[in-house]
């Protein structure tokens, strides 16, 4: 070996090196930063057919015999047979975002299989290589069929993704021009195999890798084997927020052309028009010398706030009806929680004092013969002038909870002046039955103003509560053995009970003789 053999030797590892360190830097970056997709096994098998090219060219270089040169030339044109099928497939579902008919796949895959055959059997018919020795070799015609195919197939894809561009209106001159500088190489490459220039080696899978790397840089400069950047246009263009897309010129990069003029130099938050459209400017970002103005289509807000102003008119005056009705409505509230606080005031005072009263006489009568016993009395005295003080302070609040039954209720009234010099005899008469909370309240309420009144005018020691249950309506009796009156009139305690019991349809009966004490008869109908 000479040393300008050895020279050109150096000469072509080092050049296939540095192809094949660009080639496997570029593809780790793309895989590594890009979602995984249909199209990225497309890129993935280009890449393999190039890299597979590209090593066994060199290794062919330096192999010690003629056998091994053969072996690794076979093993490179499995790369080198599929290489252009692959480029195609891979731009074609760039740009369609879908896979070639079945038919034509068919048919370019058999065509690159065909080929290969043809080369792996050159030895039976030297069709592919018409001489191949240890020092150098010649080629067939099948050579010139298949540099021919292979670059059809790359120059057709690169037509193909120019015509993507152009269709979907793409506007980055930097895109176009990458694309343009892709083909050069593949020009010097297609000088070389019809034999207008006499390089050192061949130069092919060095020239398809730096096309490769410009059409990839071109491609996938956004958003790696992503979303296909000549498609932005379409996809910005379609979105229901505008987004205009300019770069340091303010040359319109995507976008809708006839906005720019609206939105250049102008602020977040502008409002213009457009046709019969509003737009307003909510976002303004700046990234890499380029500026995004990301609009939002305000026509349907304006078209409600126009609506909205006549409906406010409308509901002016409704507001002011409304307002007049709750004026009223407060009043009678305020009315009606005032009379509550009347009636609770009157029953919580009239039912304490009368227990202070029978208190002090009891505490009066005991002070002769058992002064501790008339200090217990003084001391309850006590105890429930606190606690109607207490009740006193939250009236408007104070809300009588009574038992489930009537009876019930009406043992405990009882059992609450068993300590007092008063006797108290609930009676139940008949099948007792559930009744609605507020007429057991009610009803309640009567029988501690009849004790109240048994005690204050009658001066009663006893007093008979008789509840009586019949089929359709239950009576209550509240009888006390005081001095009665054949002269007397309804005052604010009788017209109270009357009034608590006009909501549930009762009758209130009253009647007395001198001597013979007082009676109310309560007759309500059980619904």
């Amino acid at each position: 070996m000479s040393l300008a053999d050895a020279q050109d030797i150096f000469w072509i590892q080092l050049f296939h090196l540095l192809a094949l360190t660009l080639t496997l830097w570029i593809n780790t970056n793309l895989i590594l930063r890009t979602q995984k997709s249909v199209l990225l096994k497309r890129y993935i098998f280009l890449q393999v057919c190039l890299i597979l090219w590209i090593i066994c060219k060199m290794l062919k270089t330096i192999a010690p015999n003629v056998t091994l040169r053969w072996i690794f030339i076979v093993i490179q044109y499995i790369g080198v047979s599929f290489i252009g099928v692959c480029f195609f497939h891979f731009v074609y579902y760039l740009v369609f975002r879908r896979n070639p008919g079945k038919a034509i796949l068919r048919v370019l895959y058999y065509l690159s299989l065909l080929t290969f055959i043809f080369i792996s059997t050159n030895p039976l018919h030297h069709l592919f290589y018409s001489t191949f020795d240890f020092y150098g070799d010649t080629f067939g015609p099948l050579f010139y069929w298949h540099a021919l195919f292979t670059y059809l197939m790359i120059l057709s894809s690169i037509v193909m993704l120019i015509m993507g561009m152009v269709r979907q209106k793409t506007k980055s001159q930097q895109e176009q021009l990458l694309t343009a500088a892709a083909l050069f190489p593949l020009l010097f490459n297609i000088l070389y195999i019809a034999g207008f220039i006499e390089p050192v080696f061949d130069y092919t899978p060095i020239a398809i890798t730096i096309s490769l790397f410009f059409l990839a840089f071109a491609a996938f400069r956004y958003h790696f084997l992503g979303v296909l950047p000549i498609a932005y246009n379409t996809i910005i263009t379609g979105l229901e927020s505008p987004i205009i897309i300019l770069d340091r010129r303010n040359q319109l990069l995507y976008g809708e052309e006839k906005l720019v003029s609206h939105v250049i130099d102008r602020s977040a938050d502008h409002v213009f028009s457009f046709e019969d459209r509003e737009y307003r400017i909510i976002n303004i970002s700046h990234k890499k010398k380029q500026t995004l103005y990301h609009l939002s289509d305000i026509s349907f807000l304006r078209s409600l706030q126009r609506e909205q102003s006549t409906a406010n008119e409308k509901l002016k005056k409704l507001t002011g009806q409304i307002q007049l009705n709750n004026a009223k409505r407060l009043e009678l509230v305020a009315s009606e929680t005032m009379n509550h606080a009347r009636r609770e005031l009157h029953d919580l005072l009239g039912h304490s004092l009368t227990q202070i009263i029978l208190l002090l006489q009891s505490a009066k009568l005991l002070s002769a013969h058992n002064s501790s016993e008339a200090y217990t009395a003084i001391i309850q005295a006590e105890q429930v002038c606190i606690k109607c003080l207490e009740d006193t302070d939250n009236i408007e609040h104070y809300v009588f909870k009574p038992q489930t039954l009537l009876s019930e209720s009406l043992h405990q009234l009882a059992e609450s002046f068993s300590s007092m010099n008063f006797t108290i005899e609930p009676t139940l008469q008949g099948s007792e039955c559930p009744l609605d909370p507020g007429l057991i309240s009610a009803l309640y309420r009567c029988c501690q103003e009849g004790i109240t009144n048994a005690v204050k005018h009658g001066h009663a020691s006893k007093v008979d509560l008789v509840l009586q249950f019949r089929n359709d309506k239950l009576i209550l009796i509240i009888a006390d053995n005081g001095c009665g009156s054949t002269d007397y009139s309804p005052g604010q305690g009788l017209t109270m009970m009357t009034d608590r019991l006009l909501p549930w349809s009762a009758v209130l009966r009253h009647e007395s003789s001198y001597g013979e004490g007082f009676l109310l008869s309560i007759s309500c109908p059980l619904k």
